[in-house]
């Protein structure tokens, strides 16, 4: 079923357990629910609302769905009180996040959560260099970092995964001993990593700090790139030189410990905490 309503049918079934009582639960007429009931077990290869001598009962086969049906119910209560609750926030967050990351993960959810939230006025500080939220430079730091700080306190996520990628026309259309690299200027990065790629001694032949424009360079067909497995996969004509990833830094979520109770700033980073982990399959 992918009807929610349907789903509520189930309930008040299982709750009720007579046409008249989950009638009561659903505020609907019995003719109305009962043709609904025909409908769903219609739709299905076994019956899922079933009749006995007591009334109604949701079948065996029924089971699982009416699992489901509570879960997505407990769902919708946990988002409507986050909803109740929300009506009381409101305030200045100033959210500091590279760049890369905010295009190509975030920033769908950031446009949702102002719009859910009007009354905060969200400011986002795109850049690489680390904000200092003790100098009141951001409310909320996204980095990936090896050690971000000791004076913040938050959320460790994941580490990021990097992979080697090319277009296939590059590597068909150019001989293997002509391959190159698209890199960061990152000299010690970037050979630690080329150690570990399948191509080690292909030369460097073009540098682009622009972590993006690098991507874009090599889905353009210029070359070889060290990709972060989130952005390569905007990319469509990007493929994995090898299925393998390599683990890099890791991602934080964080702020100063002053903070961290503050109630807009602790409902915005687990927004933003849900957000990313939705995402997780994308990043690592």
């Amino acid at each position: 079923m992918d009807n929610w309503d349907d789903y509520r049918i189930l309930i008040a079934v299982h709750e009720g357990k007579t046409l008249r009582a989950a009638s009561r639960l659903l505020n609907q007429n019995h003719a109305t629910l009962s043709r609904r009931i025909a409908r769903i077990n219609d739709t299905h290869p076994s019956l899922v609302i079933e009749q006995h001598a007591q009334g109604l009962r949701v079948s065996d086969y029924g089971q699982q769905m009416l699992i489901t049906a509570h879960w997505i119910q407990r769902e919708i209560q946990t988002r409507e009180r986050a909803y109740q609750h929300d009506t009381e926030l409101s305030g200045a967050i100033t959210f500091s996040v590279p760049p890369a990351i905010l295009e190509f993960l975030l920033l769908p959810d950031i446009t949702e959560y102002t719009s859910r939230h009007p009354a905060i006025k969200l400011n986002v500080d795109t850049g690489y260099s680390f904000a200092n939220v003790a100098l009141n430079e951001a409310d909320v730091v996204l980095r990936v970092a090896d050690k971000p700080g000791d004076d913040l306190v938050g959320y460790r996520l994941f580490p990021v995964s990097l992979g080697f990628y090319a277009t296939q026309r590059y590597l068909d259309g150019v001989s293997e001993n002509e391959y190159a690299w698209i890199t960061s200027s990152d000299t010690a990065f970037v050979q630690t990593m080329l150690k570990r790629s399948p191509y080690p001694n292909a030369p460097v032949n073009l540098t682009i700090d622009d972590l993006v424009l690098r991507h874009k360079a090599a889905a353009d067909g210029y070359g070889l790139v060290i990709g972060a497995k989130y952005i390569a996969a905007a990319f469509e004509q990007l493929q994995p030189i090898v299925p393998e990833h390599i683990s890099a830094q890791e991602m934080w979520l964080l702020t100063h410990k002053n903070l961290i109770e503050t109630p807009r700033i602790k409902h915005f980073m687990q927004f933003i905490l849900a957000a990313l982990r939705d995402k997780k399959s994308l990043i690592v």
